[in-house]
């Protein structure tokens, strides 16, 4: 856990390039289970996005005016 941009992923690629480690990522099987139920949300969005309301019509009429951090992890 930690602050966007912290670092995490450069220390998790770091491990696994110079120590044998095997990445993981929960946030990447939410991701993809997420994008299974709602097809319209996109698997990833860059970070500024992620707290922008996506103003979406899907092909039922239904308005989708969250944002993609509300609808994966609420």
């Amino acid at each position: 856990m930690g602050a966007s941009g912290s670092g995490k992923d450069y220390l998790a690629n770091h491990l696994v390039q110079h120590y044998n480690f095997t990445r993981f990522s929960f946030s990447d099987q939410l991701k993809k289970l997420a994008h299974s139920i709602y097809p319209w949300l996109n698997i990833d969005y860059p970070p500024i996005q992620k707290e922008e309301n996506l103003n979406i019509i899907t092909r039922t009429g239904e308005i989708i005016s969250h944002y993609p951090r509300d609808i994966c992890f609420s």
